[in-house]
């Protein structure tokens, strides 16, 4: 058990490490800007803020990680409330992961320019940093879901199998022998098919 708990933290971690670094190195556009005299005035276009394209792209990629995730572990490691409840941990824990690797990324490749060696009216670009803010919750929220589910699906298919096993086929015999059902006077037979029999009980007429 503890094995699969330390492979499990070991796992998400990385996988949250690594979605970071590309978000923060491929996915994180700079915003182009122009030194005034305050500082920098921002010139992105509404609707293609970077700021919005950098915090859509955390909420997707941490959404997918996080099913990822919960599939995987439900279905290689030991099932249960326990489990359920560390991996939730973990995403959580994976998204300011990656966070801090993301925009640590991001500053690498787009580094802030030194505002005092630059002339007033310069173009500059850099990257905005983003604020998840409720959107670390979506990650392990989206995992615990996908778990529970799988545990749902799973206590189901035990069940079914359980009553198939359980549940022995009963066949109704008599002391003279099987029953047939009576067919209607004047009923055609089946070509090559003999009319069956019926037997006689005690307080039957004799015939």
């Amino acid at each position: 058990m503890i094995r699969s708990y330390a492979l499990s933290l070991a796992g998400i971690l990385a996988a949250f490490l690594l979605g970071g670094i590309v978000w923060g190195g491929l996915l994180r556009p700079g915003m182009p800007g122009v030194k005034v005299a305050d500082g920098l005035v921002p010139a992105s276009d509404p609707g293609t803020s970077p700021q919005f394209l950098g915090y859509a792209w955390f909420v997707i990629i941490t959404v997918l990680i996080s099913l990822v995730v919960g599939v995987l572990v439900h279905l290689w490691t030991q099932r249960g409330l326990g489990m359920m409840l560390w991996v939730v941990l973990l995403c959580l824990v994976g998204g300011f992961v990656f966070h801090v690797a993301g925009d640590s990324t991001a500053m690498a490749v787009h580094p802030t320019p030194d505002l005092s060696a630059l002339a007033e009216g310069d173009a500059v670009s850099v990257v905005p940093r983003v604020a998840p803010g409720v959107a670390y919750l979506v990650g392990p929220f989206i995992a615990g879901l996908a778990y529970w589910i799988g545990m749902v699906l799973d206590s189901g298919i035990v069940s079914s199998r359980r009553g198939r096993k359980t549940t022995p086929a009963t066949v109704t015999t008599t002391p003279e022998g099987p029953e047939y059902p009576e067919e209607p006077a004047g009923a055609p037979q089946a070509p090559g098919k003999a009319a069956p029999r019926r037997v006689l009980g005690e307080g039957d007429p004799a015939r």
